[in-house]
């Protein structure tokens, strides 16, 4: 019960999909890299290659097999080479969109913002929503990520008016939120953090959920309403023990320790914290752990 994979490779999978359901050879590529063989995938992308060294289709799975290795400089040459070989107006908003994901891999920001601004140029060009939704949330990541909080949240907001279903409205509603949060606008985060939750509270998978539920009590505990706050995370963290989820439960339990450091309850957030290190240390999660211990840093 933790979520891997993030929702924008997960969309940019759907549109691959659906452009080459008709084509056995693409499909086939698709089907190794969804089952998680990148590997496999190269070696089959390389196969189609070499008998069309123009190939598109495989050009776009062999720089998405290098992507999933974390090659990344060899997945933008890919990508590059399938933007050169094709005039279909999809295949290069793609094309551009990986190439942009790819640069971001290597950290290389402007150029990653420059791809994706010219993947969304691209997705207009041709009125595909998805893409340009993709795009704006994108470009909304690297504004936020570089503290620009008011542009993250233009982006974002755009990025929300095209979700086409409530799994994409509950992603950007957090992603407003998130937006909203960082600007201090405690009454607008909660706005939209409460949609988020009800949204992958209905549709979402059990991570979605758990995870809008704990930010969704932080949000409570900045607006100083501490009841909301415990109540929302007592919840979560009685759902993550039904449902065996003890990442969330330990995630949960350190957030409630934070939110009765902010009421004044220093003994129960001694507990808590004591209590949420073991339960981090059971999932055998080092990454958790040391967040635990950071965000306890100083207030206890």
């Amino acid at each position: 019960m933790k979520l891997k994979s993030t929702l924008i490779l997960i969309s940019i999978q759907l549109i691959f999909n659906t452009v080459y359901a008709e084509n056995l050879s693409a499909n086939e590529c698709n089907k190794l890299l969804t089952n998680g063989d990148s590997s496999g995938a190269l070696r089959y992308a390389n196969k189609m290659l070499s008998k069309n060294s123009a190939d598109r289709e495989a050009m776009l799975c062999q720089g998405r097999a290098y992507y999933a290795n974390g090659d990344y400089q060899a997945a933008v040459k890919a990508f590059e080479l399938a933007e050169k070989n094709t005039k279909d107006g999809l295949d290069i908003a793609v094309a551009m969109f990986m190439q942009a994901n790819a640069y971001k891999g290597m950290q290389q920001k402007d150029m990653a913002l420059a791809n994706y601004q010219r993947a969304l140029k691209q997705a207009q060009s041709i009125g595909n929503s998805g893409l340009q939704r993709l795009a704006y949330k994108a470009i909304g990541d690297i504004a936020i990520d570089d503290q620009q909080f008011s542009a993250a949240l233009d982006w974002y907001l755009l990025a929300f008016k095209l979700a086409a279903n409530d799994n994409e409205r509950g992603e950007s509603a957090e992603n407003v939120a998130l937006a909203y949060h960082e600007l201090n606008q405690h009454g607008l985060a909660l706005e939209f953090q409460i949609k988020a939750y009800l949204l992958h509270g209905r549709v979402g998978t059990l991570d979605q959920y758990a995870n809008s539920s704990i930010v969704l009590g932080s949000y409570y505990a900045a607006d100083k309403n501490y009841g909301a706050a415990e109540k929302t995370l007592t919840k979560i963290i009685a759902f993550a023990k039904e449902q065996g989820g003890i990442y969330y439960e330990a995630k949960a339990t350190y957030v409630l320790a934070l939110v009765k450091v902010a009421a004044g309850d220093k003994k129960a957030a001694q507990d808590l914290l004591a209590q949420a290190v073991s339960l981090a240390k059971s999932a055998n999660d080092k990454a958790l752990e040391l967040e635990i211990a950071a965000q306890a840093q100083g207030l206890i």
